[in-house]
């Protein structure tokens, strides 16, 4: 095992998913290898409080046929397609994020308008949000695309995604681009731009707009983290981040800005 290949043989180790060579050659670099004893460790001990501090509920239909729906999409990918950095079934880190979509669920949030689809299920998008921003943050999540050239992200989403999300460039702002990546949320795929602030990351996501535009910014707060949710011309988007409420009020308007004296 190569060292750099270390995050995801790790998990696969922890989830019993590895071959008998597989697991005796991973076991062999860990041995040898004092930086990854110790991730195992942090990471066994990170499952073990999930698993022992959050509750257990069953997914709604709805959420469990998205999912179902998503893996089948998934396996249909024709030969030779882009596929993620680890293809095979990740038990731990979907228990984990689902893990942490209900502890959201079930604390304190302040009210926001969100859904832009028709018959849209607020609630649901909610948790969502929050929960894909999370997940981002685990190991090789945070971007698809990594750059801090604006055009070179924006053509990336060229082909993957049915609309084309605005780019800027917000870095002499203190609001660097960090990349991008796909995500699906609310039933369809939409953009998630990365932006960084200090030592902490922003997920701003993006997707075509059903509803009114001009909506003005609309804000909310969950365990740490805070949301920001706004539509100009067609397009929706929400902003998330454990940075403090101030900072990203400015990140929103000066996305706003950027985008041109008609938003």
């Amino acid at each position: 095992m190569q060292h750099h290949q270390s995050p995801s043989m790790l998990d696969l180790l922890i989830d019993d998913e590895l071959t008998g060579d597989e697991r005796r050659e991973t076991e062999r670099h860990i041995q040898n290898c004092a930086a990854c004893a110790a991730d195992l460790e942090r990471r066994r001990a990170l499952r073990a409080a999930v698993r022992s501090g959050v509750p257990y509920y069953r997914a709604s239909s709805a959420l469990e046929g998205r999912v179902r729906t998503a893996i089948r999409e998934a396996a249909r990918q024709p030969a030779g397609a882009a596929r993620p950095a680890f293809s095979r079934p990740r038990s731990w880190w979907w228990a984990m994020a689902a893990g942490l979509v209900l502890v959201a669920g079930g604390s304190g949030t302040t009210g926001y308008l969100l859904s832009s689809r028709a018959g849209g299920n607020d609630a649901v998008l909610e948790q969502e949000l929050f929960s894909s921003h999370i997940r981002s943050l685990m190991p090789d999540h945070l971007t698809d695309v990594i750059s801090t050239d604006q055009h070179t992200v924006k053509p990336w989403f060229n082909g993957r995604l049915d609309f084309s999300p605005p780019v800027v460039d917000l870095s002499n702002s203190g609001f660097p681009l960090v990349g991008g990546r796909l995500d699906y949320l609310g039933g369809r795929p939409v953009a998630a731009l990365v932006y960084g602030r200090r030592r902490h990351y922003i997920s701003l996501y993006i997707w075509p707009s059903s509803s009114a535009t001009g909506v003005q910014p609309a804000s909310g707060t969950q365990d740490g983290y805070h949301l920001l949710h706004w539509k100009l011309d067609g397009m929706s988007y929400t902003a998330i981040s454990d940075v403090s409420a101030d900072d990203i009020t400015t990140f929103a308007r000066l996305i706003r800005e950027q985008l041109g004296p008609s938003h």
